[in-house]
């Protein structure tokens, strides 16, 4: 095949001629100061664009008049064009401000100038035009919008469309906003909200406990259904005292039934195996007269399993009604029957599920486990070959099992220079590129989290190239998990902070890789991150395990500002590693499991039963984020240990149970 940039034998290019030693330099000298020049214009745009946006923010506007034209072509110009326009909102700027909108529809500056532009239509009673520019925001959840948004279909006789939008915001645990009373107050006035919504609704507030929000809904209920919000109220305090009373009784009335739920639930919670007792003497007591709630059954089954209860679990999930019983219930019932060691009913609940299911490398996994536990030795080796041939924590597991070479390859992604440089030219990722070389990478996440659904597998993993270039290795590592490329072990498991990573775990006696492990799983190597839950830095330390590690280290007091310098996240990460380890006996899983739940969580799960091994134990732990990372950072070890040009260690001599 001809390349593209072939030329047929004995064809001349007319306007070429070799150049001259000294036309060479001349030419490279030309293309040098033409770079620099860019280079030059391009960071005199950069320190232009801080300071015009700091006065804009500042309210302003004389450096943007002044120096606008300088930076129309500028990646970030468009920001600029958002913190001028939203000072002048009015309805004469209506089709500047469409212009906007259409033109930045999958970036922020959608939402941010949508919903002030929102807020004034409010003010003005414009409803018609809110109907025409209302759409969901991405950036935020304020139910406001959502109300005004139903508000302006009710006053544009677009009822039958309001309805349910009404019905969604009613159903809520939490007060609503002020915004939303009008639109209730015609949900309640044209029975769009019912007697039965009102109900629900109560029960659901009930659920965080007796508070103003459940009196006005009592108030709400009519005559028939208030001694039932009374049982239910009662039942927040003293569940058995109400199960017993309305005992069989719950057969007579839909209302009866679900005061019985909430009460059962409320007894759940405190001790799920009090409640399985309670439940199934009930239903002794009725025999055939009194109907099955599913609902509660199911939720029975999962609290056992979580309490470590697998028996109990696998009784009540097996029952459950074939409608009952949606992905979720399946996967707990084979868990359950794996946990109790029953690998006939495992097989049988994964040969059930969905074939697309079932052929997932965990259940592929625990059917051979099942079927070699069970005698069936050659056709559990079948399904662990094939499964050994991939690379993921079961693909580990099952090479272990048979005791075969891991298939860890690197599998580069194929790319053009072309691609990359089309992909490059999209505003929205010049404007990502700009946001990383000003050092701004929370701006430059929220673009990408805004054009990543956007964009085809291929787009995604040729980005992921591009950021790595960049130096953005969170933004790699998004951009390959989002692709359908995940055998790039290079760009999926990038290798930063190396000196200081190497020098904590020689100085803490651990696999330089465990550290790399954890802080891919914790952060995705994102220096500035803070969870929900206070966690901070590269290793996700809450501030105060890191002071009390700081002072066992006779280290000075830990700010959270110093907590977000790798220098310290690291070393304080790879001792509170280190003393987990110490803590379970080098058992890797255990450590883990502790340094993501907590040391006083996995005493309670250790306590409430012992492994039948250690994969068993993995995959039913009670928290679904704990089984995850521990899942993961297991993975990560053995692909980091390759990246960093080490022997393989294997998966299962890091789960080896100490003696507890």
């Amino acid at each position: 095949m001809k390349s593209s940039f072939s030329r047929s034998p004995g064809k001349r290019l007319r306007h070429w001629r070799p150049l001259s030693a000294k036309g060479c330099f001349f030419a490279l000298i030309l293309t040098l100061t033409c770079l620099t020049a860019t280079q030059a214009d391009l960071s005199s745009q950069r320190l232009l664009f801080s300071e015009v946006e700091r006065s804009l923010k500042r309210g302003d506007r004389s450096l943007w008049l002044r120096h606008a034209a300088d930076l129309a072509n500028y990646p970030l110009y468009p920001y600029l064009q958002y913190y001028a326009l939203k000072e002048e909102i009015s309805l004469g700027d209506e089709r500047r401000i469409s212009d906007f909108l259409n033109r930045y529809q999958h970036s922020p500056l959608d939402d941010w100038l949508r919903y002030r532009w929102l807020d004034y239509l409010v003010k003005r009673g414009e409803w018609k035009r809110y109907a025409d520019y209302y759409k969901p925001a991405k950036t935020h959840n304020d139910a406001r919008y959502e109300c005004w948004y139903a508000r302006s279909l009710i006053r544009g006789a677009s009822a039958a469309r309001a309805a349910p939008l009404v019905r969604s915001l009613w159903l809520s645990a939490d007060s609503q906003p002020a915004a939303c009373d009008a639109v209730f107050s015609w949900g309640l006035k044209h029975r769009v909200i019912d007697a039965r919504l009102i109900w629900q609704r109560f029960l659901l507030a009930l659920e965080r406990g007796p508070s103003r929000l459940t009196s006005y809904l009592n108030k709400l209920l009519p005559a028939s259904l208030r001694p039932w919000a009374q049982q239910a109220l009662k039942s927040y305090r003293q569940e058995l005292e109400v199960i017993e009373r309305i005992g069989s009784g719950y057969a007579a009335s839909p209302p009866a039934a679900d005061v019985m739920q909430f009460a059962m639930r409320r007894l759940l919670k405190r001790s799920p195996h009090e409640a399985s007792l309670k439940w199934k003497e009930l239903k002794y007591r009725c025999r055939s007269s009194c109907p099955p709630l599913p609902q509660l059954e199911r939720a029975l089954g999962l609290a056992l399993l979580r309490d470590f209860r697998p028996n109990e679990a696998y009784w009540w999930l097996s029952r459950l009604p074939l409608g009952e019983r949606d992905q979720e219930a399946r996967e707990k019932t084979a868990l359950a029957a794996l946990r109790a060691g029953w690998w006939r009913q495992a097989i049988d609940v994964i040969e059930a599920m969905d074939a697309q299911i079932s052929g997932q490398p965990q259940w592929q996994y625990w059917k051979a486990r099942s079927l070699h536990a069970l005698g069936y030795t050659t056709e559990a080796r079948a399904l662990w070959r094939r499964l050994a041939r991939q690379d993921n924590y079961y693909a580990y597991l099952a090479a272990d099992r048979l005791n075969v070479p891991y298939a860890l390859r690197s599998r580069s992604i194929a790319f053009s220079r072309r691609e990359l440089a089309r992909l490059a030219s999209l505003p929205a990722v010049r404007r990502m590129h700009e946001f990383i070389s000003l050092d701004r990478l929370f701006d430059a996440r929220r673009e990408w989290n805004f054009i990543r659904e956007k964009l085809p597998p291929d787009d995604l993993a040729e980005l992921a190239i591009l950021f790595s270039r960049w130096g953005w290795s969170d933004g790699a590592i998004r951009a390959i998990a989002d692709s359908e490329h995940q055998g790039d072990l290079v760009l999926r498991f990038p290798i930063r902070y190396r000196e200081l990573v190497i020098r904590e775990a020689r100085h803490y006696r651990l696999p330089a890789e465990w550290i790399y492990s954890v802080i891919r799983q914790e952060s995705a190597f994102i220096e500035q991150i803070k969870s929900p839950a206070g966690a901070l830095g590269l290793m996700q330390l809450r501030p105060e395990t890191a002071n009390s590690l700081a002072k066992g280290l006779n280290l000075r007091p830990v700010s959270e500002k110093r907590l977000l310098s790798p220098h310290l996240n690291i070393r304080l990460g790879a001792a509170y590693l280190s003393k987990m380890l110490k803590r379970y006996e080098n058992n890797l899983a255990f450590a883990l499991a502790a340094y993501n739940a907590g040391p006083t969580r996995l005493s309670q799960w250790l306590n409430g039963s012992s492994p039948r091994g250690m994969d068993i134990w993995v995959d039913t732990m009670p928290f679904s984020e704990t089984r995850d990372y521990v899942r993961n950072v297991l993975f990560y070890t053995v692909v980091y240990r390759h990246r960093l040009g080490l022997p393989t260690r294997r998966v299962s001599a890091l789960m080896r149970p100490p003696d507890l």
